[in-house]
This record gives C-alpha cells, sequence and structure tokens, in this order.
C-alpha cells in the first residue's frame, strides 16, 4: 500500500509541469474577459519578447499606465515602447489604482476612472467595423504591435518616444515623430532634434535626412543615405529607436543571453552639447562617456532658493568695477550654431574687428554678463546678456569672457583643455560577435600566424645557411668571379687552412718587397710554399688577373701553382715546393743573384726560383746602373733575364763582363748594348729585348725555357 501511495505521488509531481505550462499568459483580451484592473497583472497579454498591460507611472506614485514592453531580464531592464498617450500633446494617460480597461457589447474599449454613477473616460477605442463579422479583440502581435481590428487601431500608427524595426513613421507638415517621455525634447520630421518645440540642437543624419524605417538587423534608413549599427546583421536581437530623456536619439539592442540593452548607435556624441542638459547659468562637464554634471561658472555660486547660479559679488556695469575671466572652450549658446537665425534673446551675434574691440562693446553695455569670441578667420564675437545652456567643449572653437568683480579671485578651472580632454570623446561602439564565430576567428588567426611564423623562420633558417656556405665566395666574385678561373684549376685556400699547413707561418723560407714565403705541408702530404703578399690592397684586379693567367699555364719546366688565398684583405699564393733551390744558383754562381724581386727567396731552398709579388718571372735576374746612374729593368730573349727595377738602390759593385752589362746606350729609353728596341719611353719602365751574341749552355732542361716579364 505504501508502495503504490508513492507511485501516485511520483505522477502527480510529473503531471504539474504540463499543468503550469498550459496556464500561459494570453495574447488577445476581449469582452469575454470582463474587466481588467492595474492589479490583475495575470491578465497581462504576452507575444515574444513583448508583453502589454498596466505599468506604475514614473512620474506620479499610485497612478498606472497602459503600454506595452519589451521583457527583459528583470523590471529595470522592461523598456516601455508605447503607452496611451494624447495624439496631440503627446502626454500619457493614467489611472488610479481603482481603473479599469473593458470592452462592451457593442466593441467599444474604454479605459474608465471611478465608479459607475461618476465614471469618467481615459483612454477609448470606437469601433469602425461590424463587430459580427469584424472581432472586438485587443491583440499583441511578435512584432510588439498592439492591434484592435474592430477599430482598425495598432500602436505603431501613434508612437511615443520609440520606433520599432518595421514601425511606419508618421507623415505630415511639421509632425512631431517622437517626444521625449519628460516631454522636453522632440524628434520632429523624422530629421531635427528640438529642445522645448523651439531650439533646434541636432540633425539625426549628417545631411538633414529623414528618417524613413529601422530594419530589423540595425540599419537606419534616411531619403538620402543610411546609417548602420555596430552589431548590423544580427537579426535575432530585438531592437528600439528611443529619444530619451536626456534628449539623445539612442539605438538599442538586445543581448539575447543577458536580456539586457546595449546602446549600438547615438546621435549626440557629446552629451553636454543638447540644449537644456544644464540650466540656470550652469556649465555642463562631462564625466567619462555617460554622464555629465553641472557646476557655476567662476565668481557665480548656487541660489539658496533656486538652481540658477548668482554672482558672489555685485558690479555697478560701469566698467569701472568689474573685470573679465577667460574661460577657454565654454560657450553660453547651448550647442547650436552662431548664424543668425538661431540667436535666442540672450545671445546677439556681433561682427568686430579683433578681440579688443568684442571686449569693448560687451563693457559699453551694461546688459552685458559676458562674451564669447570665436578665435577664427570669421572673428566671431557673441554678447550674452544672460547665462543659459553652457558648457564646456573643445569643439567650441572658442572663449568666453565672464563680467564678474574686480575683486573677485575665484579659482578659474577653464584655463585649457588638459584637465578636462579624456572625457570629451564618449563614443563606444561594442562589436558583439557569436560565441560560435569567436571561437571559430580566433582558430583561424592562430593558425595563420602560427604558419606565417614557420615559414619566416624557415627562410631565415635557408638565407642564413646559404650566407654560410657561400660567404667565402662573395669576395672573389665580387672583384673578378671564379667563373673566369679554368676547370681543374687552382684550389682556394682558406686562411685557417694555410695557417694550420705553415705551423702558424713558422717556417720562412724567403722575403722579399712583395711578401714572405713560408714552408709548409698540405693535409695529403705535399709540400708547399705559400708566398703571402704584402701591398696588394687597391690592386684587386691584378691580383685576380695573374692568379687567373698563372692558373691557364701549363709547362713541364714551371712551376705549378696549387692555390691560393683570399680571404679578406689576405692574400697568398700556393706553389709546389722546390726542395733543390733556385735556379739562378746553377745560372749564375757566384754573380750575387738575388737582388730585386728575386731576393725574395732563399738560395739553399727556394720553391720557384725568380717568382716575384706579381708572378712576372721565375728566373733569375740582376741589377746594374745605367750611365746616368737611373735604375733601369731591361728584359732580353734566350736563356737569361736581366731585371732593373726604379725602386731598387744602384748596385755598389760593377756587373758581370758576361752578357755586357758595362757598355750602356745614351739614348732616352736606353736599354742593351746592341740595337735595343724600347716598347715604352724611360718613365714608364721600359721593355727591351735582343738577342744575346751566345747562350750560354744550359746545364739542365730548364735553361732552354724562355721567360719575358713585363
Amino acid at each position: 500500500m505504501a508502495s503504490l501511495s508513492r507511485l501516485l505521488c511520483l505522477l502527480l509531481l510529473l503531471l504539474v509541469p504540463p499543468l503550469a505550462a498550459a496556464q500561459q499568459l494570453p495574447s488577445t483580451f476581449s469582452a469575454s474577459n470582463l474587466t481588467w484592473s492595474p492589479t490583475e497583472s495575470n491578465r497581462n497579454l504576452l507575444s515574444g519578447d513583448f508583453a502589454a498591460g498596466f505599468v506604475p507611472s514614473a512620474s506620479a506614485k499610485g497612478r498606472y499606465r497602459f503600454a506595452v514592453w519589451v521583457v527583459g531580464s528583470n523590471s529595470t531592464n522592461n523598456a516601455v515602447i508605447w503607452y496611451a498617450h494624447d495624439l496631440r500633446s503627446y502626454s500619457p494617460h493614467e489611472g488610479d489604482v481603482n481603473s479599469t480597461l473593458a470592452i462592451d457589447a457593442a466593441g467599444q474599449l474604454s479605459w474608465t476612472a471611478g465608479g459607475s454613477n461618476n465614471a469618467t473616460t481615459i483612454w477609448s477605442l470606437q469601433p469602425t467595423a461590424n463587430t459580427t463579422t469584424t472581432p472586438a479583440v485587443l491583440q499583441l502581435n511578435v512584432t510588439g504591435s498592439l492591434v484592435y481590428a474592430a477599430a482598425a487601431w495598432s500602436s505603431f500608427a501613434e508612437p511615443t518616444d520609440t520606433l520599432m524595426p518595421g514601425q511606419a513613421i508618421p507623415e505630415g507638415n511639421f509632425t512631431t515623430t517622437l517626444q521625449s517621455d519628460n516631454g522636453r525634447y522632440r524628434l520632429v520630421n523624422s530629421a531635427t532634434l528640438q529642445f522645448n518645440n523651439s531650439k533646434m540642437y541636432a540633425n539625426i543624419s549628417s545631411g538633414g535626412n529623414a528618417l524613413l524605417n529601422l530594419t530589423a538587423d540595425g540599419r537606419l534608413q534616411f531619403s538620402g543615405s543610411e546609417l548602420i549599427a555596430s552589431d548590423q546583421g544580427t537579426t535575432n536581437r530585438v531592437r528600439r529607436l528611443t529619444l530619451d530623456d536626456d534628449g539623445n536619439l539612442r539605438l538599442y539592442s538586445l543581448v539575447p543571453k543577458t536580456r539586457t540593452w546595449l546602446v549600438v548607435w547615438q546621435v549626440v556624441q557629446e552629451l553636454c552639447t543638447i540644449r537644456g542638459t544644464c540650466a540656470g547659468g550652469r556649465i555642463c562637464v562631462p564625466v567619462g562617456a555617460d554622464s555629465t554634471s553641472c557646476v557655476c561658472p567662476p565668481g557665480y555660486r548656487n541660489g539658496s532658493l533656486t538652481d540658477a547660479c548668482t554672482p558672489k559679488k555685485n558690479y555697478s556695469g560701469r566698467g569701472d568695477d568689474d573685470k573679465f575671466v577667460r574661460m577657454d572652450f565654454v560657450s553660453f549658446s547651448g550647442g547650436a550654431s552662431t548664424t543668425a537665425s538661431d540667436q535666442g534673446p540672450l545671445m546677439t551675434k556681433l561682427t568686430p574687428q579683433n578681440l579688443a574691440d568684442c571686449e569693448r562693446l560687451c563693457r559699453g553695455n551694461s546688459s552685458c554678463v559676458a562674451f564669447g569670441y570665436k578665435f577664427g578667420g570669421d572673428r566671431t564675437c557673441l554678447q550674452f546678456t544672460g547665462l543659459s545652456d553652457g558648457y564646456w567643449s573643445p569643439a567650441t572653437e572658442m572663449s568666453t569672457y565672464l563680467r564678474v568683480a574686480a575683486t573677485d579671485n575665484d579659482s578659474n578651472p577653464f584655463t585649457g583643455m588638459t584637465s578636462m580632454i579624456e572625457t570629451v570623446c564618449p563614443v563606444r561602439l561594442a562589436l558583439p560577435v557569436p560565441p560560435k564565430q569567436a571561437r571559430t576567428t580566433i582558430r583561424n588567426v592562430a593558425i595563420i600566424t602560427a604558419l606565417f611564423a614557420v615559414e619566416l623562420l624557415a627562410g631565415v633558417l635557408s638565407f642564413w645557411a646559404f650566407l654560410r656556405k657561400y660567404s667565402q665566395y662573395r669576395e672573389m666574385a665580387r672583384t673578378l668571379g671564379l667563373e673566369y678561373l679554368p676547370a681543374g684549376g687552382p684550389r682556394r685556400f682558406s686562411h685557417a687552412e694555410l695557417k694550420q699547413a705553415t705551423k702558424d707561418f713558422s717556417d720562412v723560407v724567403g722575403r722579399g718587397a712583395y711578401g714572405t714565403v713560408f714552408r709548409g705541408e698540405l693535409p695529403d702530404r705535399r709540400a708547399v710554399a705559400v708566398k703571402q703578399l704584402h701591398g696588394v690592397g687597391g690592386g684587386e684586379a691584378e691580383f685576380w688577373a695573374e692568379v687567373t693567367i698563372i692558373a691557364r699555364m701549363h709547362h713541364l719546366n714551371l712551376v705549378r701553382m696549387w692555390g691560393f688565398c683570399a680571404d679578406k684583405d689576405q692574400r697568398m699564393l700556393v706553389y709546389e715546393y722546390v726542395p733543390n733551390g733556385s735556379l739562378d744558383k746553377y745560372l749564375f754562381a757566384g754573380g750575387g743573384g738575388g737582388g730585386g724581386e728575386q731576393g725574395e727567396q732563399d738560395s739553399s731552398s727556394s720553391p720557384a726560383a725568380g717568382t716575384t709579388g706579381s708572378g712576372r718571372s721565375r728566373w733569375a735576374a740582376r741589377t746594374g746602373t745605367s750611365p746616368s746612374g737611373r735604375t733601369r729593368r731591361c728584359t732580353w730573349s734566350g736563356a737569361s733575364t736581366t731585371s732593373w727595377t726604379r725602386a731598387s738602390p744602384p748596385p755598389t759593385t760593377t756587373p758581370p763582363a758576361s752578357p755586357p752589362w758595362s757598355a750602356w746606350s745614351r739614348r732616352p729609353c736606353g736599354a742593351c748594348r746592341t740595337a735595343p728596341r724600347c716598347a715604352r719611353p724611360w718613365g714608364k719602365w721600359p721593355r727591351c729585348s735582343r738577342a744575346p751574341s751566345r747562350s750560354p749552355t744550359p746545364s739542365s732542361p730548364q735553361s732552354s725555357a724562355s721567360r719575358t716579364t713585363d
């Protein structure tokens, strides 16, 4: 029995949710519902995101309005989009707690107050159609419009302070499109915002075009342009365009997840430029992005009975007991233009020549309490006989000079713009992105960034490897280029390799004017003679030319060049090492050979006899003195070669008799004894050649080779 009871209780619990769900709020109200009072919230109409019913009045306690609102997260976020109101004055209809709404048998919808004996009608709708064919039903649609078909009436035709997507804009001459709930501000002709029905302070579009439509995806369509909200494109949001009590026209978007309102567009960015923000001579100062503060100007204080600011000290106005206090970026024009058509009773526009004239005109008028001067080409001067709609903004491009008593020493907070510049730009746009799309965007950005970083790193590493591999050839390619060397030519050695081969250049086998010769051994056990050249920094072309020429020369009796070194400023030539010494030891025994270029090599272990720093001759050379005492170079074709260099000093001993060195020609290019042939004049290193009278008998096969120098 106990188990049966528990089973029945479980069944009842399972049936409760369907019963509760069945008792949802209706979307219609008819005559069968009898009456509807402000205390009967269960009679509220509900359709989608909207509800209709009685709401407490914001202006009077114990009073109620019949309205339509958007259901938010709580009562604070419930935004009223329409309420019953007078069509001429836009003032809301309100009733007490005892008022009732009903539909009679004739199809008239009435909201009445008082008892049956002294009932007064607050608001009513008369039927215009036959109620038998058109039922007298008040219905709330999912778009937020409240419709009474029997009277062919819709709430969208009578907007209050809010426009909804798809709502028709009223047309007509000087028609009030919207009016703020406090009645101070209006949107006129769907284009201009006005304060107190007369003072214009903003156009809702840059061209002054009229508003035509608000779309569901967040676009404001005008007669000649279009504005797009920051969250334009998202169609699953409830939007509303509302003229708020502070005079700013804002577009709101309801965030579905939190059911809170988000401002996605607004007409006025600087709230202080809205007329009526600060009255009574106060100056509006922005505080953050969404609020303002009203302060009295220097020399003034709050009035004891009103909110108006009054002077702390009086002055006569004759100009002898007063002064002017300069306030930068302050104006009392209320954000309006300075054209003649917009001048109010407290402001007069003058056209003086300069600032001094503007001040003089104000001093001459005892009613002038301040003057404003715009520092620009138009020299605008505004004279104020009263202080109203004051505000601070760099957009004024002017300074206001306030008339105070000469003994007043109040501090002036309006000097410059550095202290307030942070609050001047209250633009705040939200760009919400759906969570799934946001995650996809982040993932795509991460993948693209990672791929770019990998490609960049690979490129850097490849370029570094290329430079490291080919850096040793860059200098050679830049001067002459390795492409000119023959195939199988001399090898390029690095300085480190030759330094290791010569044991840090320790074994010196010869010295000369062009460099030093060192003995070394390559890793393959070959003995080499390394000539380290000096003073070739400016002759790069000559060096590479000689390397190319020597690399192309192949002869049995010539010493082979195995390689070279061209690291930075190091220049070395690597030759085959000749262990038997220089050839001049055998050709000119006891002749004092080894001078000049040939003096670079040691007679006992010369690697390449007669090889100079520039590779001119590997054979023995001699020096001598011409009759004039100048040194000469002479080249012979035959078994021997004699070289006279200009840089060498004259020899101290007499040259040998054979070949005949003693006799010299006194010609300008004088060279050898018998009919010399001169290739160049004396001053440019002449080159002479002649056939000797007799050829020396060679002591080796190498003596039969001939060599001509430069």
